[in-house]
């Protein structure tokens, strides 16, 4: 018989493959060599020019999508 560990374990893996789901149908911009947060010149094959402006970028995403439709990620 199922017991609460067993529940919290179960909707703890539906929440997070839930967050990586999300996390491959995010859309991102071609590289352009241009940083897409700072507009900053990086490598031509790179979207940001480091991990701080990724994160910054994804998190002013998550918010403009919220504004938008009232959900998370």
């Amino acid at each position: 018989m199922p017991d609460e560990l067993d529940y919290i374990s179960e909707r703890t893996e539906k929440e997070l493959q839930l967050r990586i789901d999300a996390e491959r149908n995010r859309k991102v911009e071609a590289p352009k060599g241009t940083c897409l947060y700072c507009y900053t010149v990086c490598a031509p094959d790179a979207s940001f020019c480091d991990d701080e402006c990724a994160e910054e970028y994804r998190i002013e995403q998550d918010i403009k999508q919220f504004q938008a439709t009232g959900r998370r990620g």
